[in-house]
Parts: structure tokens; C-alpha cells; sequence
């Protein structure tokens, strides 16, 4: 006869109780497995963005600050619901589905924050490229994922990503380019009049009502949310990190992540944005 295990059941309880603090579209089985005690989650249906956005409008913090910059692109839960369902939108009209994948080298930006819920919004895996890439390392990264789109900015990584798009056999569809506000023009944006013809200006599309908003798509708990890859600090080899919309959503939930450094760079995107906002609070940027 097997024994109860009091700290299993005791780890069960904690991230059962931390599972129901998430909207669930279809409930998981949650149960541990040792020896760490950690979650796993078995079926399940849920979204990212709706929990981290969409749902605090509900609750009645459409008019709290979701992303602080400290400049003039805050934005409350109101104002990220409406970008989120209006890029995914964006991405739904250039003919992305759940499972496709979006290609995304961004500054760490309220921008980049509406692109990243976009995509979970509507089950496309975001594939975020850090700013160390050189453009070889890049080049693998594109032949290798076969983005559809690409999102990228107009400062010094442009180039990168410019060079990587010429070295590589795989070619996105589009390419969509943010430029960032003007210093001392805050309702200004930089200028994006010399675009290539498959490329398409992100504030123009998201201001324009040609597109429809799109509401959030149910998605496996098992379906991937984002990778991000960069290089390591102190080699050229290529780290890559996925994380799962179910578990990892939970952990967020519960703030239990790993601590290590190679961990917090790679997870950035979660503790800086996803994290906070699950629970009602301002994302920094």
C-alpha cells in the first residue's frame, strides 16, 4: 500500500489553488511530479491575453495604467485591449492562423507589448530576437523558423535584420516596421515613407478601420506562446527558449520562475509584461 506524501499533497493544493486564479476556458488536470514538486498541466484551454488583458477591463480596471514607460506611450487596460484585438487583427488580415509564426525584433516597448498579446491573442507563436544577434546568427534563426511576418524597428538593429532578410533563402511575406516617437514630438512617429512595397507601417495599420479587431482565440494549454533567442554572453552560440501557454502561464500566476541569470534574460517578456498584468498590475518598460 503506497503512503500518503504529505508535501505532494501539499504542493498539489498550492498550484491547484494558483491554477484557479487564471480563467479557464476548459479546466486542466494539475498534478506534481517529483522530485521537485513541480506542476504539470494536462489538457486545459485557455488565453493568454484574455488573462492578462481583457478580463481586468471586466473587473473594472479598464481605465489603470497596463504598461508604464514613463513617457507618452503608457497605456491603460482599455487602451491595450483595443491595440491587442486591433494587431491581431492586423495578423489575421495578412493571413496568419494559430501555429504560424511571427518573427520579432523590437526594443523593449509598449509597442513590443502589443505585438507579443497580438500574437497570443490569436495563437501565433511570437519568436522575439534579442538585439545581440549579429546577422548570420539571424539568418539561421529565419531558415530555421520560416516566419511569416516579420516586425521589426527603425534604430541600429534595422541593419541587422535588413542583412539577415538578404542572407536568408526563407523570405516572410511581409515585414511590418514600427518607428519609434520622435524626441519632443510625442504624438509624432519617425519617418517610414521610404518602405519596400511588402512592407507596411504599423501605426498606420493600427489606426487603420479597415482592419477588424479580433477576439481571443481558445488555445491548448500544451501550444507554445513565444521563444525568444539570443546569443550567449560570452560565446556565439544560439539560446533559444520556449515556453507552453498552460504551465507556464500558471507559474507566472503563482511568480514562481526560475532565478538564474540565463533564465531571467530569456524570460524577460514574461516577468517584465505577462507577469505583472495576469495579476492586475503595471507592466514597466
Amino acid at each position: 500500500m503506497t503512503m500518503p506524501d504529505p508535501l505532494a499533497e501539499e504542493a498539489l493544493a498550492f498550484w491547484s489553488a494558483q491554477s484557479k486564479r487564471l480563467h479557464w476556458i476548459v479546466q486542466p488536470t494539475i498534478s506534481v511530479l517529483a522530485p521537485g514538486l513541480e506542476p504539470r498541466v494536462a489538457g486545459g484551454v485557455l488565453n493568454v491575453c484574455f488573462n492578462a488583458v481583457d478580463r481586468h477591463v471586466a473587473l473594472g480596471r479598464a481605465e489603470q495604467t497596463a504598461i508604464g514607460t514613463d513617457g507618452e506611450d503608457d497605456l491603460t487596460f482599455a487602451d491595450l485591449t483595443e491595440q491587442t484585438a486591433q494587431f491581431a487583427g492586423v495578423l489575421r488580415t495578412l493571413g496568419l492562423v494559430a501555429g504560424d509564426q511571427v518573427l520579432t525584433c523590437l526594443p523593449r516597448s509598449a509597442d513590443f507589448a502589443v505585438v507579443l498579446l497580438a500574437c497570443a491573442r490569436i495563437g501565433v507563436h511570437c519568436l522575439i530576437a534579442g538585439e545581440n544577434l549579429e546577422a548570420a546568427a539571424l539568418t539561421e534563426v529565419i531558415e530555421i523558423n520560416r516566419p511569416i511576418v516579420v516586425v521589426r524597428g527603425t534604430g541600429g538593429f534595422a541593419t541587422t535584420v535588413a542583412r539577415a532578410l538578404e542572407l536568408s533563402i526563407h523570405q516572410p511575406e511581409r515585414s511590418v516596421v514600427v518607428a519609434p516617437r520622435l524626441a519632443g514630438q510625442p504624438k509624432q512617429r519617425g519617418n517610414t515613407q521610404d518602405l519596400a512595397e511588402w512592407e507596411l507601417d504599423f501605426h498606420r495599420l493600427m489606426r487603420s478601420s479597415a482592419i477588424q479587431p479580433t477576439e481571443c482565440v481558445p488555445m491548448p494549454a500544451a501550444a507554445p506562446l513565444y521563444t525568444t533567442v539570443a546569443l550567449a554572453p560570452d560565446s556565439a552560440k544560439l539560446l533559444r527558449r520556449t515556453v507552453d501557454t498552460g504551465e507556464h502561464t500558471l507559474r507566472l500566476i503563482a511568480g514562481r520562475l526560475p532565478s538564474d541569470q540565463a533564465a531571467t534574460e530569456a524570460l524577460w517578456p514574461s516577468r517584465s509584461i505577462i507577469a505583472p498584468l495576469l495579476v492586475g498590475q503595471s507592466s514597466r518598460l
